[in-house]
């Protein structure tokens, strides 16, 4: 997981940390593989990375292609990638830190 690609480069995983993002909750600066460490475990305010490295590597792992499943059964409805975008847009503008 630690290797993943971006998911913003334009290809089969555009959109995906968008709709990670809002499901955290919390976080923007975090990548897509970061947020999905973070939805893996939950009560953990650090040491993802080490938790999916060890003892936590099947959650995270299946929770990663349980949201990938997701995420492309959303993108790949009529309008899907856009739906994606706004749904993150609106979260994004909802935020009191959020400054245009």
């Amino acid at each position: 997981m630690t290797d993943a690609p971006d998911t913003n480069d334009g290809g089969l995983l555009t959109g995906f940390r968008e709709s990670l993002v809002p499901r955290v909750g919390t976080r923007n600066n975090l990548t897509g593989v970061a947020l999905v460490l973070h939805l893996a475990f939950p009560g953990r305010t650090s040491g993802w990375r080490d938790e999916a490295a060890g003892e936590g590597r099947q959650t995270a792992v299946d929770l990663l292609f349980s949201l990938l499943a997701d995420f492309l059964d959303k993108r790949d409805l009529p309008g899907g990638t856009a739906v994606i975008f706004d749904g993150y847009l609106t979260w994004l503008k909802a935020q009191s830190w959020h400054h245009p």
